[in-house]
């Protein structure tokens, strides 16, 4: 070896040393599986097909807006997967009570709705692990039931520093927290396509149904599908009999309505006239229709007059004007003898005043129900 070759060595192993040939490591996170903790799920998914509502989770105060960006990672894994048949993210609401939540869905006629807590937030470094704990609810919404809820935990710890002999691995950050809200994400849809058979139950808690919604105290096994249908099918009946109710109170309120418009509708003649004015016309048309669908109601047809003239010519026109208003129900198909006249001239004034305005509200017929 000549002298610029022994040189060039000596330099390549001084280096060496000078710099501890150093070299970056990765940190390999382990694959991920289902949820570290299953408090509740049904044996199989047969919700598919669901139209679904996915709302933000509630967050720690130290990590604020990533109960936004959890429920965002959730609904980019849901799609990648196919897990429903839609999903719809709601991740603008604020007030994410569930009882709120399923009014909304309710609304929005979703089937499911999913939601849930970020728990424990914490960002590592180079000498931290970074952690982030989560919990997931999937409500039924017709029956206000849990089907899927569950916890999961992911931690990812840096890598450490490691001499050797001659080098020396660099440590490495934490992974960062949102890759282990994606992770936790995974988890959750793993659950939802493959809802874990019973035998797993010895590697993970209970499968336990908590009633209404998550939280309270576990008491019975997740119910066999057949229980739950029967829940399902009685919760779907209380609602049609609920929206039944409604709208028998609706048609019961319209029915108050149009029976007081066609007793306080009345309608006006000109001065010593009982011809019939086109708004007249078109007001009788209205009573006309409501007498059709009312075909045992009859009614009494009072004509009145202004308090100018004699009581005996007041009398009379009263009586043409009703019996104007009687001529042209007949003729719109309401039979005679249901129809009633009767005149009171000047003797029942609507408006007491003195003047045109008064006047004209008092030249009339009315409308009374026998």
């Amino acid at each position: 070896m000549n002298l610029s070759s022994k040189i060039t060595v000596y330099a390549l192993v001084v280096a060496f040393f000078l710099v501890g040939c150093a070299y970056q490591r990765w940190v390999t996170l382990a694959p991920t599986g289902l949820p570290e903790e299953i408090f509740a799920t049904p044996q199989l998914n047969y919700y598919g097909t669901s139209n679904v509502g996915l709302f933000k989770f509630t967050e720690p105060s130290c990590a604020p807006e990533m109960g936004k960006e959890a429920a965002q990672s959730l609904y980019q894994e849901l799609l990648k997967n196919g897990v429903f048949l839609n999903v719809t993210p709601e991740l603008d609401v604020t007030d994410i009570r569930i009882e709120n939540l399923i009014d909304i869905a309710r609304t929005k006629k979703y089937d499911l709705i999913i939601t849930g807590d970020v728990l424990y937030y914490l960002e590592g470094s180079l000498h931290q692990s970074s952690r982030v704990d989560e919990q997931i609810r999937v409500i039924d919404v017709p029956t206000s039931m849990t089907l899927w809820y569950a916890k999961a935990v992911d931690i990812g710890s840096p890598g450490p520093y490691t001499d050797y002999i001659l080098i020396e691995g660099r440590g490495v950050r934490a992974p960062t927290a949102m890759t282990l809200l994606k992770r936790n994400a995974e988890k959750f849809c793993r659950m939802l396509l493959n809802s874990p058979p019973q035998e797993l139950s010895a590697a993970v808690p209970r499968y336990m149904d908590f009633g209404k919604h998550a939280g309270h105290s576990a008491q019975k096994a997740v119910p066999a599908k057949e229980r739950y249908e029967a829940k399902r099918l009685a919760a779907l009946e209380e609602e049609r009999l609920r929206e039944e109710r409604l709208r028998e109170d609706a048609e019961a309120r319209r029915e108050r309505a149009e029976r007081e418009r066609f007793l306080n509708e009345h309608i006006h003649f000109e001065l010593d006239k009982s011809r019939l004015l086109p708004e007249a016309k078109e007001i009788l048309g209205h009573k006309a229709g409501w007498l059709t669908a009312h075909p045992r109601v009859s009614v009494i047809i009072a004509g009145h007059c202004d308090e100018r003239g004699t009581h005996e010519g007041n009398m009379t026109l009263g009586g043409r004007r009703a019996r104007s208003a009687k001529s042209y129900l007949v003729y719109l198909g309401i039979a005679p003898e249901r129809l009633t006249t009767v005149s009171y001239g000047w003797e029942m004034p609507l408006d007491p005043g003195h003047n045109e305005e008064a006047w004209a509200k008092n030249r009339r017929a009315e409308f009374v129900i026998e």
